[in-house]
């Protein structure tokens, strides 16, 4: 029997004064809707911008379904189909990934080294990844692609990660933009990941929001504050200072 791994079903259960709405994500939402009363999916923040929104509560269902890895066909999964450009095949896990060599060394300093000695070589070998996840390696690898598929924001800690690990800068380049251009993630997340990861366009970004004193005491009961690094520190004790005495 082939390997099952399960997948993810989204329903969306929405309850307000006109009464109850089942929703399936990805169906018209708007047909399934009483007259007079429009829905939107958004963040929480955005949801509170429109207050003359009809308040409504959101509950929220995941049911699991199994699926075949032997047959998925993702998108970004078919980006590493052999093609006439790719010469160099990857094992991950148990995916072949088939990519071009001379893009993944021109990208990232750990494969240029790796494939330095077969320069003179018709074949080049197929290279084993041991320890490295698929689902993290074929988001990175889609980020530097010719028809790129950018990342979502579950998987930006992750991919700071290995790209760090495979020397691949392009990848926190592309995710520092995504940052500065919005997202979904709280100040204390973004300023932690960012300093972790030496997103320092990020860091000073998420300095330059801070304006008052008690936002800075506030920041001191967040543990994810108390793990940042002394350069990040020292840069947000320097915003303190600057900051007047209300």
């Amino acid at each position: 029997m082939e390997n099952q791994e399960p997948t993810v079903e989204n329903r969306f259960h929405f309850e307000s004064d006109v009464g109850e709405i089942h929703l399936m994500e990805n169906r018209d939402f708007e047909d399934q809707v009483d007259k007079g009363l429009r829905i939107r999916i958004g963040s929480i923040a955005e949801l509170q911008q429109h207050s003359t929104w009809q308040r409504c509560g959101l509950k929220y269902e995941v049911v699991l379904q199994s699926f075949s890895l032997l047959s998925r066909c993702l998108e970004i999964d078919t980006q590493f189909n052999e093609n006439a450009d790719s010469d160099l095949t990857l094992n991950v896990e148990r995916f072949q990934l088939h990519v071009n060599s001379q893009m993944l060394k021109s990208h990232s300093k750990f494969f240029s080294n790796k494939l330095s000695a077969y320069v003179m070589d018709a074949c080049l070998p197929t290279i084993n990844l041991p320890g490295v996840r698929y689902e993290v390696f074929s988001r990175l690898l889609a980020m530097i692609h010719p028809e790129a598929i950018l990342p979502s924001e579950e998987f930006f800690g992750s991919i700071l990660q290995l790209a760090k690990h495979l020397s691949m800068p392009a990848a926190s380049r592309i995710i520092t933009q995504m940052i500065l251009r919005g997202t979904h993630l709280n100040f204390y997340e973004v300023l932690a990941m960012a300093d972790k990861y030496g997103l320092d366009e990020v860091v000073d970004t998420c300095l330059s929001y801070i304006s008052t004193k008690d936002h800075l005491q506030r920041m001191k009961k967040m543990e994810s504050i108390k793990l940042l690094s002394d350069g990040c520190s020292k840069k947000v004790f320097e915003k303190y200072l600057e900051i007047p005495n209300a």
